[in-house]
């Protein structure tokens, strides 16, 4: 009999306690009795039984509801029966009533002889570490849709070296009586506009240098630091244990073990390979934080205090020029003016940004390839998983037959 009761604050709990399915659902731990409540309008909620059949499904609003109760073993796989039915609330008053209900597979049950509870695979059934795989790719898209910082950086410097090029041309003509006002107004505009020029170039190197140190990288090792490692061989064997079986006096039985001790050796050779790429991925995701990036940090620090300096040593130069120096403190000046920026070469700065970024995208793009190569093992490892809890069902079920 369908049972629902209302408590004083509105909540419904919903159960079934004389369904057999519902109870052998509840009653095995590799699978989990999931509840689907659609109400007139079609909307769906899904809810999970807890160890003795029941639903809590919280405060209902008035009408009619449909409810559709299936059996998920480990990772997603759903058996494939259900118990349906309907739910009336008006007011206080909340009724139930189960329409259908079809056969179901029994609840694992220990082959005679054995010791109950040698069956159960707790909470193999499913490897929450595909959190390894999510972290990994957050850093493949963190890195791949913001490159704004560094092309604008690129292209502010690009500007800069412009700039650069137009006062070499103006030195290169020796300062005389005749163009000595015209040259000193000429070099403090272009001056003035390079300080300028420099100092957006360091804005947006500041904006490069604080987009590399929230990098998604150190999320990335945290995860990997905490994921949930695959279980050892010694685990798979333990949670999934069946006995011996005589193959001379049950043939069917003997042969669907034998498929479960070489799907069991899939499992641990599964796992045995997540944990090596799992190692792998920490490996390479700290070599990549503490070598390339680093590195990459350090040369914008030094580009950074590089323009700094420049900009003060061209602020100086300005104001020498702003005292009217003649022609050869002037043709002096213009001799210092020069290697000042063949000193600030931009061009190289730019290569450097350019270089770095260039490998640090070929970086990612290798822990990306082991990260896929992670979200396959983690699926083929729920796979395997899923299946061996339902060839252990199977067996359960064959050794009751034949006991």
């Amino acid at each position: 009999m369908t049972q629902v009761n209302r408590s004083m604050t509105g909540k419904v709990t919903f159960e079934i306690p004389t369904n057999t399915h519902l109870t052998s659902w509840s009653r095995n731990p590799n699978i989990n009795a999931q509840l689907t409540l659609k109400d007139s309008a079609g909307s769906e909620v899904k809810f999970t039984s807890d160890a003795t059949g029941k639903f809590e499904l919280g405060k209902l609003n008035e009408g009619d509801y449909t409810y559709e109760i299936v059996g998920i073993i480990g990772g997603g796989t759903t058996i494939a029966n259900k118990i349906s039915g309907r739910i009336k609330v008006n007011g206080r008053n909340v009724s139930a009533s189960e329409s259908r209900s079809s056969a179901v597979p029994p609840a694992i049950a220990p082959p005679p002889g054995t010791t109950p509870g040698t069956t159960s695979i707790g909470s193999a059934g499913s490897l929450e570490g595909v959190s390894i795989a999510e972290r990994m790719n957050a850093l493949n898209d963190m890195f791949r849709e913001n490159v704004a910082p560094l092309e604008q950086a690129r292209a502010n410097m690009a500007i800069s070296e412009e700039e650069q090029e137009a006062i070499l041309a103006i030195l290169s003509d020796t300062v005389t009586a005749d163009n000595i006002n015209t040259r000193r107004i000429s070099l403090q505009t272009h001056l003035q506009k390079l300080i300028k020029d420099i100092k957006t170039e360091e804005g947006t190197i500041k904006s490069l240098m604080e987009h590399y140190e929230i990098h998604a990288i150190s999320e990335t090792i945290k995860g990997l630091e905490n994921a949930e490692l695959p279980p050892t061989e010694a685990e798979i064997k333990a949670k999934f244990d069946f006995p011996k079986v005589d193959s001379g006096k049950f043939p069917e039985l003997a042969a669907k073990a034998e498929t479960f001790e070489e799907e069991k050796l899939k499992l641990i050779d599964n796992s045995n390979s997540l944990k090596d790429k799992v190692d792998e991925a920490k490996t390479a995701t700290k070599a990549f934080d503490k070598k390339t990036l680093s590195d990459n940090k350090e040369n914008l620090k030094r580009i950074s205090r590089s323009k700094a300096k420049y900009e003060e040593k061209l602020t100086k130069i300005i104001a020498e020029l702003n005292r009217g120096p003649n022609e050869i403190r002037l043709n002096n000046l213009q001799g210092r003016i020069g290697d000042l920026i063949s000193k600030n070469d931009t061009s190289a700065d730019i290569t450097s940004i350019t270089n770095f970024g260039t490998k640090m995208d070929e970086e990612i793009e290798k822990l990306n390839n082991i990260s896929q190569e992670i979200e396959e093992l983690i699926e083929a490892h729920n796979e395997l998983t899923n299946g061996l809890a339902m060839i252990m069902s199977e067996l359960a079920e064959l050794a009751e037959r034949t006991s």
